[in-house]
């Protein structure tokens, strides 16, 4: 009954806090490195449009 439950020690608000740091960190280098693939993305409909246009012309 002397043990601590270690959910409400100090220490592990000083822990939680340093991995939500280093996930914030960490979330920062992925946004930075992800603008090529959402660009990518952001050109779909265009293309699939040019796609659907030229069948269109193709076949009609």
């Amino acid at each position: 009954m002397t043990e601590r439950d270690p959910r409400f020690d100090l220490g592990s608000i000083a822990k939680n806090k340093a991995i939500i740091e280093q996930a914030k960190q960490d979330n920062k280098k992925r946004e930075s490195r992800s603008g090529g693939p959402l660009m990518a993305l952001v050109n779909l409909p265009w293309l699939i449009a040019a796609g659907a246009w030229i069948w269109w012309e193709y076949f009609r």
